[in-house]
């Protein structure tokens, strides 16, 4: 270390350089946790507002299904303990504790005994409060706003007015607007301190202009690559070893809801595409009107300049 008035090699810097996580989205983003204290149902409603409906649907349905079938065993244990049926077979056990359940009851059959009240009484109690959380759960899912801010999946560097420049593409799914949308981007660098310390940096790259008043269509952001930005000097040989990624965060207030919504995303080294620019998404129609074509926010050509050689 150069304290001790000693010099590392690139050889001793790279044994001591943490290992690189392979990024390639968000999701990929989130790392494994270890050592965390673990208190049982730790964060279920913030977990169950983060999943899929149709994951959510079929858990639901599932708890459904298995606390059914719990009670109905329950009742199935003394079937004496119901009247309105000479003999109780696991489905009319379970049919009946879908009626107390759902405090449906249709009369067939009611609880005769102590045990068989008592159950009613655990069992309806447990299917108003299922309903409850339910209910609450639903309605919270269901209200939270969101924005369908789709990302190009690459990002382009190609060179504009003589100085080469970072273009990333958003467009509004929704075709609604989003008022006073801003966007950041956050590059992710491995460093190495004059000490030979390993560091992973966060990096504003400051864009050319970080505000949209009203992002309905498309949307591309740019940084330039000059002296001032962590990228200066980056080619797509050196990418991989300097860059871990690119995170692009972006916000608005939905003209819908009212409120804030938020969209982000990461760009991984392997997704820059230098010497490319993005084709034209926006043509307009016989009548005037404009014409966003979705399907080309990915397509790139060739640029009529490649990135400066900096």
């Amino acid at each position: 270390m150069r304290a001790l008035g000693v010099r590392m090699s690139n050889e001793q810097q790279e044994e001591q350089a943490p290992p690189r996580p392979v990024l390639t989205g968000m999701a990929n983003f989130r790392p494994v946790i270890r050592g965390q204290e673990q208190t049982g149902f730790v964060d279920v409603y913030h977990w169950m507002l983060r999943i899929r409906w149709r994951t959510l649907f079929a858990l639901g349905f599932a708890a459904y299904i298995a606390i059914n079938l719990v009670f109905g065993a329950l009742f199935l244990a003394q079937p004496e303990s119901l009247s309105g049926i000479e003999r109780l077979t696991p489905l009319d056990a379970f049919a009946f504790s879908v009626q107390t359940f759902a405090t449906i009851g249709y009369g067939a059959l009611a609880p005769k005994t102590l045990y068989a009240h008592t159950l009613v009484m655990i069992e309806s109690f447990t299917g108003m409060v299922a309903v409850a959380l339910g209910t609450g759960l639903v309605f919270a899912k269901f209200s939270r706003p969101s924005a369908r801010v789709r990302f190009s999946q690459v990002a382009v560097i190609h060179d504009r007015d003589g100085a080469p420049y970072l273009l990333i593409r958003l467009a509004n799914e929704r075709g609604n607007q989003i008022a006073e949308a801003r966007a950041t981007v956050n590059a992710l660098i491995d460093e190495v301190t004059s000490e030979g310390q390993h560091l992973r940096r966060v990096r504003d790259l400051r864009l050319e202009r970080d505000t949209q008043p009203m992002f309905s269509l498309t949307w591309t952001i740019m940084h330039k690559l000059d002296r001032d930005s962590p990228l200066f000097g980056i080619t797509a040989e050196t990418a991989n070893s300097r860059l871990m990624g690119i995170v692009v965060n972006v916000s608005g207030t939905d003209e819908t809801f009212a409120q804030t919504v938020h969209a982000r995303t990461l760009y991984a080294p392997e997704a820059l595409r230098f010497g490319q620019g993005f084709v034209d998404m926006i043509e307009r129609g016989p009548d005037g009107q404009m014409i966003m074509h979705l399907d080309r926010i990915d397509q790139t050509a060739p640029a009529k300049h490649g990135p400066t050689a900096l």
